[in-house]
């Protein structure tokens, strides 16, 4: 071989080395760069469920004046019937459940009226429109502006949102479990590797990639391990005369009904 013809081939393996080492490097740094962005998008994802913890129990504290006037499960599930909520009985004992040791708290000024019974309809009625605040906000948000009244509107951190992010997040896991499986790069990456440093750097197992991906997979994130509560939607008081009319007859027919356990519930709530 002539010097020319060493020194074109010694020139082409230098180029070649140098497009395989860059290959390499550009499929680590996709492979684990995605990683690294998932694992702190999750990371992002459980600070943002953090916070909504606090909406949430200023709802389940709303919701526990709600259930303490309603008295029982029974009472409850025959109220929201009556305002067209349909609640399945499993959620509803999941509401109540959580409600257990929490304080019945108003803080509101006592409602007045001519009788005891009347009395008992307008705490009702105050402390269901206090929970149809406490949900939807906790459910959907509100529209916020920050700063001047030039400000872009926006809508608040709520539940559906984080549930749709904890979903698009983990369809994102999915899609890079599928196009970037770790025996699939492994196998990219030896065939760009000389026959000399192929099995010192990556070892020499050929196979086991069902066994490796399924060791390297990324996680999807379970959202119910957010414990963020899951709350009804509570029908709106678009007609709100029509709707606490609704609330008021029901609880002069449950204080009828059931007088001593109302004003024995009464008893218990506590005002601030």
């Amino acid at each position: 071989m002539s010097p020319r013809s060493s020194g074109a081939a010694g020139s082409f393996d230098e180029f070649a080395n140098s497009l395989a080492s860059e290959a390499l490097s550009e499929a680590a740094e996709n492979f684990f760069g995605r990683r690294v962005a998932l694992e702190q998008e999750a990371e992002r994802l459980r600070q943002k469920a953090m916070e909504l913890h606090r909406l949430a129990e200023q709802a389940l504290d709303a919701a526990a004046i709600l259930g303490r006037l309603l008295l029982d499960e029974q009472e409850a599930a025959a109220f929201f019937r009556t305002l067209g909520v349909a609640l399945e009985p499993a959620d509803l004992s999941a509401l109540y459940c959580s409600l257990r040791g929490r304080p019945a708290r108003l803080r509101q000024s006592r409602p007045r009226a001519l009788t005891r019974a009347g009395r008992y309809a307008g705490l009702l009625v105050a402390a269901y429109s206090q929970a149809h605040h406490a949900f939807e906000e906790y459910r959907l948000g509100r529209v916020v502006q920050e700063g001047s009244s030039r400000a872009p509107k926006r809508v608040s951190l709520h539940y559906e949102q984080v549930k749709d992010w904890c979903d698009e997040h983990n369809c994102r896991i999915r899609e890079a479990n599928a196009i970037q499986a770790p025996s699939c790069v492994i196998g990219f990456c030896k065939q760009l590797i000389g026959d000399g440093d192929r099995e010192r750097i990556m070892g020499g197992g050929a196979h086991g990639g069902c066994s490796i991906d399924d060791s390297m997979a990324l996680r999807p994130l379970d959202f119910d391990s957010l414990n963020l509560p899951v709350l009804p939607a509570l029908p709106a008081a678009a007609n709100r005369s029509s709707l606490h009319a609704d609330i008021r007859a029901f609880a002069q027919a449950l204080y009828a009904r059931r007088k001593a356990d109302v004003e024995a519930a009464l008893a218990t709530l506590q005002w601030s």
